[in-house]
């Protein structure tokens, strides 16, 4: 796995939040070689925020 290239500079700080995003259809393309899902163009049907964390450890 790689680390994102700003991982040495938060150390440890929060990360940017993460979205759930909800579209109705996207194209596969290829991406250097890669299949990768593509929704160039779509307009999102819906945003929502990820904050579920883990529960604490007892």
């Amino acid at each position: 796995m790689v680390s994102a290239p700003d991982a040495a500079a938060r150390h440890g700080a929060a990360a940017e939040p993460w979205f759930a995003v909800w579209i109705a259809g996207y194209r596969v393309i290829t991406d250097h070689g890669n299949l990768a899902a593509s929704y160039a163009g779509t307009t999102p049907l819906r945003f929502r925020p990820i904050t579920w964390r883990f529960p604490p450890m007892l």
